[in-house]
């Protein structure tokens, strides 16, 4: 009794080192549930899942979720509870974990991780983290993180889809500091409809039937006022009031692009055009070949945009800004503002790679120092990040013969489907019927559900046609490839960063064979708990058992470099080919391009381009 009173009063620091924190990790199909249920079934311990898509609320067949008979009532975390469209984060993981793997350990129960995205399971293992203050709340409000960017480069964090209330449409919308603000939507809306009705009523004129219209100019451009002038509307009523509606908007367009004009002039380093033209967002309605609808396009195009125009001009002049939300910025752009503020991190971030570019721009943006310098202090020597977070981990890596894996992934994918995995799919897709955009975040970006994006777009009537088996083929396919794959870079995580990681401590990793199912126990199961058994017994004091199963050594493949610097380059550096004219992360990288059979057709076609320039 007193040694249990003694027990409880000790810190979770000096606890964790009697109890250990058991780690399952390995591929997609490789049994890392079923094992991690069996072992805290035995010792008493609780899961906790991590896996970044298993943590969205919907699409069980999917992320293939326990049920509750497969829990055989062991208590699982961090399952099942994050409601979409809000995006989880590595961080919001490691945030809610942590308490949940202390009070285990202050009960003396084993919190087993289960899971196969390996950097939750690295962001609870090592202190590798800046605290995230990208995140935005359920409500979509931007934080304060996020204005502070939005300060910096001179915008406005967007608050959702952008509406005046009907009693404010001669009302110019002014900021805090009483400057003339647009949102993104207007703009988009001042250069978009423009052009949309253009189109409209040259396609109307070139489907007159009057002899009297001339020729026209199928090029929209600067051609459409000679267009325009080839119009006989003395003989046809009908082209004449097309003709003025299209005199007016064409003068419109040229106000909006005068604008567009200014606003680019006073924002050199952002590219207005390519903001635009990532608006898919924007919801068109529908116009008619007919003049009533015509008119009607117009009169709401006019009483939307005049308004705003005439303030911008005659009120405000040149003082205005315009409202635009940081991830409508795009991401070159912002990379090139990170390179600004922090050199050394865009050098290892993608151009591409804007959710990263906005982290660390934010960091900078609220702390007032660069990322890569807090994530250097956080390494404390180590290329891969900080120390060890916790001392007594056992981690189990469960592999499986490449042939044999794929064939169980392929009947796994086929029984998704016979239990419902369309159907599903569709309902998730009707539910929050995500944009373009939200296809990169969050529980969209799933494997699975991303790959059916055309088939998912696509109406009920479509699906069911040639066209929609077309696309429902083609999702099939990408999704088992992709699933594939992502096997093949959760092994090269395990290999890269614990088992060949040379500038940091790693518990012991025990490999264990899932090639042959039938021998489940005797080679997976009873190895496993004769490992957990051994450490616990030696935890406590007791003479403990000698384990059949041995953790790994760093594999002869690894190769010690001793220059960080060094290190550094050759996994992390941008390196661009003029050539192709891309960028890749780390010589690696680049150098696989390198050999590439579609970087030699390009520097082929390149020769043949310069050879003919000299003849000629």
């Amino acid at each position: 009794m007193l040694a249990s009173l003694e027990m409880a009063s000790l810190s979770v620091e000096v606890m964790n080192r009697c109890v250990p924190i058991i780690v399952i990790l390995g591929g997609t199909g490789t049994g890392k549930s079923k094992l991690g249920i069996q072992i805290a079934k035995r010792i008493g311990g609780e899961i906790i899942s991590a896996d970044s898509m298993q943590v969205y609320k919907g699409l069980d067949i999917l992320t293939n979720k326990v049920t509750e008979e497969e829990k055989d009532g062991v208590v699982h975390h961090l399952l099942d509870f994050v409601e979409p469209p809000r995006t989880y984060t590595v961080v919001d993981f490691r945030n809610e974990a942590l308490p949940i793997v202390d009070k285990l350990l202050a009960q003396k129960r084993c919190p087993v991780i289960v899971g196969g995205t390996n950097y939750y399971i690295e962001s609870l293992l090592w202190k590798v983290l800046v605290t995230d203050t990208t995140k935005n709340n359920v409500e979509g409000e931007s934080n304060h993180a996020m204005e502070q960017l939005a300060f910096k480069l001179g915008l406005r964090p967007f608050s959702g889809n952008f509406k005046r209330k009907a009693d404010e449409e001669d009302k110019a919308p002014l900021d805090a500091m009483g400057r003339f603000v647009l949102t993104v939507r207007e703009v988009s809306l001042m250069c978009g409809y423009p052009a949309k009705v253009l189109r409209l009523l040259f396609d109307k004129l070139e489907s007159c039937k009057e002899t009297a219209c001339k020729e026209l100019d199928s090029t929209l451009g600067s051609s459409i006022c000679e267009n325009l002038a080839n119009i006989d509307y003395q003989h046809c009523t009908s082209c004449q009031a097309i003709k003025n509606y299209a005199i007016e908007v064409v003068n419109l367009r040229k106000q909006t692009e005068d604008l567009a004009q200014k606003w680019q002039s006073s924002h050199p380093t952002l590219n207005l055009a390519r903001i635009l033209r990532t608006q898919d967002k924007l919801k068109l309605k529908d116009l008619s070949e007919s003049e009533e609808s015509l008119k009607e396009v117009h009169q709401q195009l006019k009483l939307m945009l005049t308004p705003w125009v005439k303030k911008l001009e005659t009120e405000y002049g040149s003082n205005y800004c315009l409202e635009i939300d940081v991830d409508d910025v795009p991401s070159p752009d912002l990379h090139n503002f990170l390179n600004q503020v922090d050199r050394h991190q865009a050098r290892i971030l993608h151009p591409n790679n804007k959710r990263k570019i906005i982290r660390s721009l934010c960091v900078w943006a609220e702390s007032g120092r660069k990322h890569s310098e807090i994530l250097k202090e956080q390494k404390q020597g180590g290329s891969l990040g900080g120390p060890l977070r916790y001392k007594n981990v056992i981690i189990f890596w469960l592999t499986c013969d490449q042939k044999v894996l794929e064939q169980r992934l392929d009947e796994r994918i086929d029984e998704m489907f016979d239990r419902g995995l369309i159907q599903e799919l569709i309902d998730f897709h009707n539910k929050f019927k995500p944009d373009e955009d939200e296809y990169t975040r969050g529980i969209f970006q799933s494997i699975g559900f991303r790959n059916f994006r055309e088939f998912l777009m696509m109406d009920d009537e479509g699906r069911r046609g040639p066209e929609g088996d077309k696309m429902f083929q083609k999702g099939r396919e990408a999704f088992s490839i992709d699933t594939k794959r992502y096997v093949r870079i959760q092994n090269k995580w395990v290999r890269n960063r614990f088992l060949n990681c040379i500038t940091r401590e790693v518990p012991p990793v025990y490999k264990l064979s899932t090639t042959d199912l039938d021998r489940w126990t005797e080679q997976v199961l009873e190895p496993a708990m004769e490992v957990v058994m051994s450490k616990m017994e030696a935890a406590e004091g007791a003479e403990a058992g000698a384990a059949r199963l041995q953790p790994l050594a760093p594999e002869a493949a690894a190769v010690i470099i001793s220059s960080e610097k060094q290190l550094f380059e050759q996994k992390h550096e941008l390196r661009r080919c003029e050539i192709c004219d891309r960028v890749f992360i780390g010589q690696m990288q680049f150098e696989v391009h390198l050999g590439s059979a579609k970087h030699k057709k390009t520097l082929e076609r390149r020769e043949r381009q310069k050879i003919q320039t000299v003849d000629t």
